[in-house]
């Protein structure tokens, strides 16, 4: 990830890990090997994922909004949003092929009255990129307190709206929980409730993108500081159970079906420890060494994640039946080699510029 020219390797590294733990979860999943101890690390894959996407928002977009004009980084985000959508439907039509989903359930996860097989982190980022480009208004007009005021609006709001999970809303009860998290249909993050998690992220990128690299380093770690003190203060405030029921809730997806804010104040408390340290290894760095030709799968997040998910969905049987650990080495060579070669395949810029007209010939970079 860059702005300015100024190219953030532990950024690139934090991305590539939520990236591998997503996929490490939906594997598991797959093979039916979901240890409680890989579990408590697999759990915050969604959490440290879309808050790596508000802090992509904040330290490229902001920036390039200021430079290129607001209407430009509109444009770039909604047909963003157009891939993550189609991106989505590629992940549900593998379902379909790998005998995971029927063709109705398919089309019923088009226009949201389904959830998706390991798809339904694309749904939400379509729709908050459908959004972020208001929100970068109004962090340019207002300043990074606004960023706080609607962290702190979106917590509570998480809380406020457990009030109507009682209520069942008929046809409408799944469209509304996968954007509120409310009715009797249980599922989640809904995308309100993990705006947490992108505001977050783009409090922890507002004093890497405003200073010097050193002096935004140190900024940056201040903002850490203060986002775990926030959070740790709204603990006790928004969750009742004891710290070892809670964390348990928090493993085992109790809280994460249900929406409820200690899913969302948990995972980024994990979050931040987690991106504090790869920033503490990797802050100074340039190259992450032997292990750099793996950060593709975090500069290229959307294809390595769809490619990931596509590879589960349509041979996600078949790897039930061999050992676990092989078929993790095979599928996860399978998704780097995806990543890093798919330009190479026939008619691949002819559809790259169908899906994002102006971009220049991959080959051509």
């Amino acid at each position: 990830m860059s702005t300015q020219g100024t190219r953030l390797l532990f950024v690139d590294v934090s991305r590539t890990y939520a990236v591998f733990l997503a996929l490490l979860a939906h594997f598991l999943t797959t093979v039916g090997a979901r240890d409680p101890m890989i579990l408590q690390f697999t759990r915050m894959a969604t959490p440290m994922f879309v808050f790596m996407f508000g802090f992509m928002v904040e330290y490229v977009y902001v920036s390039r909004a200021s430079q290129l004009g607001q209407a430009q980084i509109r444009r770039r985000l909604w047909t963003r949003s157009f891939h993550c959508y189609i991106a989505y439907a590629i992940t549900g039509i593998c379902a379909v092929v790998g005998g995971f989903k029927s063709l109705g359930e398919f089309f019923e996860t088009l226009v949201f009255l389904e959830n998706s097989r390991f798809g339904n982190i694309l749904r939400a980022y379509t729709v908050m990129m459908l959004v972020a480009p208001l929100i970068i208004r109004l962090r340019i007009s207002r300043g990074d307190r606004m960023l706080w005021a609607l962290l702190a609006m979106t917590l509570v709001g998480s809380h406020l709206l457990q009030g109507l999970r009682v209520i069942d809303f008929g046809l409408l009860g799944r469209p509304l929980n996968i954007l509120f998290g409310i009715g009797t249909v249980t599922g989640g993050p809904s995308v309100f409730g993990s705006f947490v998690f992108f505001f977050a992220g783009m409090i922890a990128a507002a004093g890497l993108r405003e200073s010097g690299r050193d002096q935004g380093l140190r900024r940056f770690f201040g903002s850490l500081g203060s986002l775990a003190l926030f959070f740790a203060i709204s603990a006790p405030l928004l969750i009742s159970e004891m710290p070892i029921d809670a964390w348990k809730a928090y493993v085992y997806a109790d809280y994460r079906v249900i929406n409820h804010p200690a899913y969302f104040i948990i995972g980024v408390l994990c979050t931040l420890a987690v991106f504090g340290t790869i920033a503490v290894l990797f802050g100074r760095r340039t190259s992450a060494g032997p292990f750099s030709f793996l950060l593709v799968l975090g500069t290229s997040s959307l294809v390595s994640y769809t490619a990931g998910n596509a590879v589960l969905n349509l041979f996600g049987k078949p790897m039930q039946q061999g050992s676990t650990v092989l078929v993790a080495a095979a599928f996860f060579v399978s998704v780097l080699l995806i990543t890093r070669y798919l330009h190479l395949l026939p008619y691949y810029d002819s559809l790259r510029r169908l899906l994002n007209p102006g971009a220049r010939s991959a080959r051509a970079k």
